[in-house]
């Protein structure tokens, strides 16, 4: 399984789908332009809240846009099939709530 990020692809694919320049990526997300030039020099992105903005702009999820393939590549499988084939996967998860009194 490939477990390369390919946010550099992805960003610069959707960018060119959607005919739109990072500056106007930056300006309709609310994301710094100096970030998402920095993920299309190939950096890592420091803030998931950054990723989930364009994301959510880009109609695909955070998973999507850091690993997955877009439409055009042929031949290869899906991440979500690539996943399916693992036998287990382990981790821990916190979540955090709030309980609110209604009145």
């Amino acid at each position: 399984m490939d477990e390369r990020i390919r946010l550099k692809e992805q960003l610069r694919f959707y960018l060119e789908r959607g005919m739109m320049t990072a500056a106007e990526l930056a300006r309709k997300t609310g994301v710094p332009k100096q970030s998402l030039s920095d993920w299309l020099s190939g950096a890592q992105p420091r803030k998931l809240l950054h990723l989930k903005r364009v994301a959510d702009l880009l109609g695909v999820s955070v998973d999507h846009l850091c690993f997955g393939e877009h439409p055009t590549d042929s031949g290869k499988a899906s991440r979500k099939q690539e996943v399916t084939t693992c036998e287990w996967v382990e981790g821990v998860f916190e979540v955090k709530g709030q309980i609110r009194k209604v009145k």
